[in-house]
């Protein structure tokens, strides 16, 4: 074998060196002159046996001075199929050449696998190189091993499921995202956030109001939250649809309120706070069923004169306006006595019997008197003894 072997390889007569090195069962040999092969240019027979070989002994610095050479002779695809294998017996510095070879795609499947955080964070900066499902998985993973990137990584997962319309996992990425943070108020905006995917996008009220709940236990003064709440308690609980929405009037203003008029309304009156009920029915518009649940509401709590002034704009006939006049008159309210009285006078639409009562009442006032004193003459004709007439009409 000497004889013959070294003449052989220094000639590159490489088939007769390997001849007597197999036939000599030298096995350094062998290897020997499949590297000679390899030396003078890309040879896949001599990369094949020499992997073969070293595999077979579990070489393992030879596999990587083999995947080293075959990166240098531009077999690449060859090469990183032996730094996989390396990464598959947990060789971190195999991910480093497989990254250098632009194999990230190759790779991650292996890291996510083997599920170490090491390799997980050497993988992250070239996670543009991966497909959708497999740099979300890369995100996951590294949020869940790398600590000081937890809160980064599941940011972005939750904002790459929102723009592709993913609301179920968008809402467990916010979840984990909230519990992560550690300053309150930014806390409370991703429970907001959540919230609004929960009520929109998933239809899921219940937690959306858990959501927004948790939000204004961050951040009182959260003003979407409160009006999230608001508008998810409307009919379902006017307690807490009432609270929320003074709440909301305190941190932005009552004008925030205009949307909700008619329903505080119904809630108030359900709740025996007809005085509320009747302020926000105040803020609704003038058609006819709303004036008269206004004029109805007013008597209730005893707003006399208002409950009469809506019962007159509704009216429909003189009759009806001689009795709400004979209550502005009860209730001592004389302009609108002496306005109203003036207009049925002059329709000739009110019976002695009121207007006695009308000139009894504003006689001595300063705004009806006038009105009075044209009434006596026309009360005292039938009856010229009357003393006390007489003594109201001097």
């Amino acid at each position: 074998l000497e004889v013959g072997f070294r003449p052989a390889l220094e000639a590159a007569e490489f088939d007769r060196a390997l001849e007597l090195a197999k036939a000599a069962g030298d096995d350094e040999k062998v290897d020997e002159v499949l590297w000679a092969r390899l030396s003078t240019g890309p040879d896949d027979e001599a990369a094949r046996a020499l992997e073969e070989n070293f595999s077979a002994r579990s070489d393992l610095k030879s596999l990587w001075r083999l995947a080293e050479r075959l990166e240098q002779v531009d077999r690449a695809d060859d090469a990183a199929r032996l730094w996989l294998g390396r990464l598959r017996a947990g060789d971190a510095q195999a991910l480093q050449r497989l990254l250098a070879l632009n194999r990230a795609r190759q790779a991650a499947p292996l890291v996510l696998e083997l599920g170490r955080a090491d390799l997980v964070e050497a993988l992250l900066p070239a996670a543009d190189q991966l497909d959708g499902a497999s740099k979300e998985e890369l995100f996951a993973k590294g949020a869940e091993l790398l600590p000081t990137r937890a809160r980064a990584l599941t940011a972005t997962l939750a904002q790459r499921y929102k723009e592709s319309g993913r609301g179920q996992e968008a809402a467990e990425a916010l979840a984990k995202l909230a519990a992560l943070e550690e300053d309150p108020l930014a806390r409370a905006a991703l429970h907001v956030e959540r919230g609004e995917l929960l009520k929109t996008t998933l239809a899921r009220p219940d937690e959306a109001r858990l959501a927004f709940e948790r939000a204004l236990a961050d951040d009182q003064d959260s003003v979407v939250a409160v009006r999230q709440l608001t508008e998810l308690y409307q009919g379902a609980d006017a307690d807490r649809f009432v609270a929320m929405a003074e709440r909301l009037a305190v941190l932005a203003g009552p004008v925030a309120l205009e949307r909700w008029h008619a329903a505080l309304a119904e809630a108030y009156e359900g709740l025996g706070r007809l005085k509320d009920a009747y302020r926000h029915l105040s803020e609704l518009g003038d058609e006819l069923p709303m004036l008269q649940r206004r004029a109805a509401l007013a008597e209730k709590v005893g707003f006399t004169g208002e409950a009469l002034s809506l019962q007159e704009r509704i009216a429909t006939d003189d009759v009806e306006r001689a009795r709400i006049l004979e209550g502005y008159v009860r209730a001592d309210l004389v302009p609108f006595a002496v306005r109203l009285g003036q207009q049925l006078l002059e329709r000739d639409a009110l019976s002695l019997e009121r207007q006695r009562l009308l000139a009894e009442r504003l006689s001595g006032t300063e705004q009806g008197s006038e009105l009075a004193a044209a009434l006596w003459p026309k009360l005292l004709l039938p009856n010229p003894l009357d003393a006390d007439g007489w003594t109201l009409f001097a």
